[in-house]
């Protein structure tokens, strides 16, 4: 695949082998697939939908939530990081939230529930001493997408840019954000936990 531009295709199906192959059967038949791993698993092997590398890499990450995907940003994402855009991003992966993620139920907790409709991975690697290069493309890239951001984030899909108070309070609705500041106070009120996704104690 080296030099090759790839469309990756990952999901999940809790549900019959059967109704999972007639969901996946337009995916397979848009186009010629260079590797297909789709098949029925165990949940212990549910971590390699979504494999990682395993060697250690200077990269720079970006991500940001987006209210809708709609062919107007599939079309800004293919001018800003396709194949002829001038740019060192290595790789973009979008996810589709919703579903539990989103529900309001049980107990309070520390999940983040932003009612975006995805969320949007960017990811440029290279030597730390391109890092400022690295930072600008990403920083451009959430620029082009702007019409199609949401002002939230998420918990999960934080990156350096996001490790202030500020951003981080995004990632959360005010209720829980206000609970998670009373509980800092009793647990951690000189905010030792604080090299982080900061969330600083109440008072």
């Amino acid at each position: 695949m080296r030099g090759r531009l790839i469309v990756n295709l990952r999901f999940s199906y809790l549900g019959s082998e059967a109704e999972g192959a007639e969901l996946v059967a337009p995916l397979r038949a848009a186009a010629p697939a260079v590797m297909d791993t789709v098949m029925e698993r165990d949940y212990t092997t549910f971590d390699v939908i979504s494999p990682g590398g395993t060697v250690p890499t200077p990269s720079f990450e970006r991500m940001a939530l987006l209210d809708d995907l709609t062919p107007e940003t599939v079309d800004a994402l293919v001018e800003l990081a396709g194949p002829d855009a001038d740019t060192p991003m290595t790789m973009i992966d979008i996810r589709q939230l919703g579903g539990a993620l989103t529900a309001h139920k049980g107990q309070p907790s520390a999940v983040s529930r932003p009612d975006a409709g995805f969320v949007m991975f960017a990811l440029a690697m290279g030597p730390p001493e391109q890092a400022d290069a690295m930072w600008r493309a990403g920083q451009e890239l959430l620029d082009g997408l702007r019409p199609w951001l949401s002002d939230r984030k998420h918990g999960n899909f934080l990156t350096a840019p996001d490790a202030t108070a500020e951003q981080t309070r995004l990632a959360f609705d005010q209720a829980d954000y206000a609970r998670l500041r009373e509980l800092k106070a009793v647990h951690d009120p000189n905010n030792m936990f604080r090299v982080n996704f900061n969330i600083p104690p109440r008072g």
